[in-house]
């Protein structure tokens, strides 16, 4: 057993210098060494001998840097780092706190979606507008539209008719080549006191030198023009027919009520032309008719101008006529007739 008070030192080299632990300073680790060796039980002589002859052969210097001998221990703490789950990645859209897979897809999703919409959208955009382009071309080339007159503008509405022909019965006095032939005739025809008109049809020039209200009137009248000279051909003969458009509603009725009016005149006109007087019944029923007719306003189409105006010139001269008896009056009458029926065929 070793005596008591025998205490075994540890002697350490530091940078080739011995540095004893016994020495006054009092270091606040090793002070827990210094009282762990002074609590050691006393051993035998012969184990302290034993003990020392080990010590002699195992003994061995430790060589540490050297300290700076400072007071007080520099302590660093590791910031703890968060664990990262495996197979979680980074959302560029996350708030932080922790959402199932589900919910971290949306944003993505609904930029998809988004990018697919305003795409879509650029595309069909542009597609409009070249289709826009294609039907202004075609725009362009159409032909100008009139501006509506002053009464369409104040409402008037504008539509289309069927024109219905009228059948007239004709005195012919000759068919030519052209117009200028015919034109010829005319001018000796007139110069005789007798109505001429001259109408384009077939490609054909006719020239016509009376009407009538039916046919067997016509050759009479026809019968008479030979009297005097002039080859005459009694037939009969339809004008107008075909669509006429852009007509307001003034216009529409002045055609709709043109085919019954002329037959009126021409009744009356072949009655005077044939027995020099006319029955007071028809021009009763002139006054009817010529009325309404006049009623008629707000003509636009200056074709219709004419041909309204044909008509009731030939009113005044049947009326003129009443009065006076002038026979001439009469070839007022039949030649009034005939430009109405050329106005109207021309429509």
């Amino acid at each position: 057993m070793e005596k008591p008070g025998n205490h075994k030192t540890i002697t350490i080299k530091i940078n080739g210098n011995e540095r004893s632990h016994d020495k006054g300073r009092k270091p606040e680790k090793p002070e827990i060494e210094e009282t762990r060796y002074r609590n050691i039980e006393p051993i035998s002589v012969k184990e302290a001998a034993a003990g020392q002859e080990a010590q002699d052969e195992d003994e061995f210097d430790w060589i540490l840097p050297e300290l700076e001998d400072t007071e007080e221990w520099i302590e660093y703490k590791i910031p703890n780092k968060k664990k990262v789950s495996k197979g979680k990645s980074y959302q560029p859209f996350s708030n932080g706190k922790k959402t199932s897979n589900k919910k971290s897809m949306l944003p993505s999703v609904f930029l998809t979606v988004f990018l697919a919409v305003v795409i879509g959208s650029s595309f069909g955009i542009l597609l409009l507008k070249m289709v826009i382009s294609d039907k202004i071309l075609e725009v362009d080339k159409s032909p100008a539209v009139e501006e509506p007159n002053s009464e369409q503008a104040a409402g008037a509405d504008v539509t289309s008719l069927e024109l219905p022909a009228i059948t007239g019965y004709i005195i012919q006095g000759g068919v030519f080549s052209n117009v200028e032939a015919a034109t010829s005739e005319s001018a000796t025809i007139t110069n005789l006191g007798i109505p001429t008109k001259i109408m384009e049809m077939d490609e054909k020039a006719y020239l016509f030198v009376g009407i009538a209200d039916n046919l067997p009137n016509a050759k009479s009248i026809g019968e008479k023009l030979k009297g005097i000279g002039i080859e005459t051909y009694a037939k009969e003969s339809s004008f107008g027919g075909g669509t006429i458009q852009k007509l307001n509603d003034s216009e529409k009725k002045l055609l709709e009520q043109a085919p019954d009016f002329y037959q009126t005149l021409a009744n009356i006109s072949a009655t005077a032309s044939l027995s020099s007087a006319i029955p007071a019944d028809a021009v009763a029923s002139l006054t009817t008719q010529f009325e309404t007719w006049k009623g008629i306003k707000g003509i636009e189409n200056k074709a219709l101008q004419e041909l309204k105006t044909e008509l009731e010139q030939a009113v005044a001269a049947i009326n003129s006529y009443n009065d006076k008896k002038d026979a001439k009056l009469l070839t007022k009458i039949q030649q009034h007739l005939l430009n109405f029926l050329a106005i109207y065929h021309a429509l």
